[in-house]
């Protein structure tokens, strides 16, 4: 494959498939039903001509920014108060890239021999600032450590290996394999409605609670090493009260997963397999919903909302626990968002789900 192999792989450990897609269907390129056949059909092109390499080359380039801050992103807010606005908007926007190995290639992915020797500290390297001077974005880097376990039976094992290790009673294996992968988080403070988002990315077999922590950790260090503030990311706000709200509010977007109690003292986990399909009106919902005369408690809720002029919906996932509802408050720290093809996609999301928290 001649294109930027890394740049390919680091849009698919980010990014979905049918996100990817729509992407290719903006920038000329060429859309498959599996990534595999993906990779086939840009090859078979790039091998037309230097031309249409390097209209690939600069395609995937462009998606790889685009998307660096999109696919499936977990968000913290924090609200700061009025009067500490101006200087933490101050402090961030005077933060300057840390010198690091990610620096030197950034945003481009580092080297993965590279990545394999970092630490697992985040640092930073990129910092913007809006025209209007309202808001500012801190990019940091960091590496994640992801678990893959592939299964394997006697024959894959082979019988010297069984006899040395003492296997023989055992029939089935699993190995787990721990890789490194690169991630892209993102600390964005409005220093008019005074919230400041902790934005991770959300990826199978990754601990998304480290990367928040490890990005809190960083922002409160830089609070009182460097400026002295009295203030700590420590209470983000409680999305718990929305999954419930959005439930009711019918007129908000599309159920897609819904997970919930009932006064008959069984819990439930719907999902809809069409994503066109509003749960709120499946019939089989509807009639358990009618014999319980309505008595459920949401905890956990998928939302999907149709984008004019795309087949993708964009969705967000307040995942709540039944564990939560036993608290005396029930917290959730954080809302997931994916499918978005832009930023102020994501960003329209997230204050679509603030519509439905408690004004305070």
């Amino acid at each position: 494959m001649e294109y930027p192999v890394s740049i390919f792989e680091s849009i698919k450990n980010r990014t979905s498939l049918p996100v990817f897609q729509a992407h290719c269907k903006m920038n000329n390129l060429p859309t498959s039903a599996s990534w595999e056949k993906l990779k086939e059909k840009l090859d078979e092109e790039i091998s037309r001509s230097p031309a249409r390499k390097k209209e690939i080359e600069s395609s995937l380039e462009k998606i790889y920014k685009e998307t660096l801050s999109l696919g499936k992103r977990a968000v913290k807010l924090f609200k700061i108060d009025k009067e500490n606005s101006e200087q933490v908007f101050n402090v961030l926007a005077s933060l300057k890239p840390e010198q690091s190995a990610y620096l030197e290639n950034f945003p481009q992915p580092a080297d993965l021999d590279m990545l394999a020797n970092l630490t697992a500290d985040a640092y930073l390297c990129q910092t913007n600032i809006s025209d209007e001077e309202k808001i500012v974005t801190n990019i940091f880097c960091s590496k994640r450590a992801f678990i893959e376990k592939e299964e394997r039976n006697r024959e894959d094992i082979g019988s010297d290996a069984i006899n040395e290790f003492g296997w023989q009673n055992y029939d089935e294996f699993i190995f787990i394999k721990r890789k490194y992968s690169q991630c892209f988080e993102y600390v964005r403070f409005n220093k008019e409605n005074f919230i400041l988002e902790v934005i991770v990315e959300e990826r199978s077999g990754s601990d998304t609670s480290e990367a928040f922590n490890l990005i809190q950790t960083k922002i409160n260090s830089i609070f009182a090493n460097v400026a002295s503030l009295d203030i700590r990311l420590i209470n983000p706000v409680n999305f718990f009260p929305a999954i419930n709200a959005i439930y009711q509010c019918a007129t908000e977007g599309i159920i897609s997963e819904l997970g919930f109690t009932t006064v008959t003292g069984s819990a439930k986990l719907e999902k809809m397999r069409i994503t066109k399909k509003d749960l709120r009106e499946e019939k089989f919902h509807l009639g358990g919903k009618d014999a319980i005369g309505g008595a459920l408690t949401p905890f956990r809720v998928a939302v999907r909302w149709n984008v004019p002029g795309q087949t993708l919906q964009e969705e967000a996932l307040l995942p709540g626990s039944i564990r939560q509802l036993g608290s005396g408050v029930p917290h959730l720290d954080h809302v997931v968002l994916s499918r978005a093809l832009t930023p102020e996609a994501m960003q329209d999301m997230l204050a679509r789900i603030i519509t439905h928290l408690p004004k305070t």
